[in-house]
């Protein structure tokens, strides 16, 4: 019986503490998207990449690229066919990060949502 009430207090707390944990929502048009080479620079393997949003100069503790803008790091091949459409389009792109979470010192995109800009 103890085992069970042990097992039930610590999935309550586990699941506290991941509804503790606040997205933070940043929505603009893509400025800049960058992939690397992995193998040239292997702090960024395929298929990880890093885009800007315009006119957005601070989030948390969100790293920054050289022109001022806060930089977000994309994972996967999905979310940079997202964001590839969003530039390519000039649409509206929301991002959502958990700003604890980062890559090289840049906040990673939880996930990502194109929209037409309103």
């Amino acid at each position: 019986m103890k085992r069970v009430g042990i097992a039930a207090v610590a999935a309550c707390l586990e699941l506290l503490s991941t509804a503790a944990k606040a997205e933070t929502q940043i929505t603009g048009q893509v400025d800049l998207m960058r992939t690397h080479d992995a193998v040239a620079i292997p702090g960024w393997p395929a298929p990880m990449f890093w885009f800007t949003l315009k006119g957005v100069t601070a989030v948390e503790n969100c790293g920054k690229f050289s022109n001022g803008q806060v930089l977000f790091v994309g994972r996967d091949l999905q979310m940079m066919a997202f964001v590839m459409s969003a530039l390519g389009k000039g649409l509206t792109l929301n991002v959502n990060i958990d700003a604890p979470e980062t890559a090289n010192g840049f906040c990673v995109a939880r996930h990502v949502t194109v929209s037409k800009p309103t």
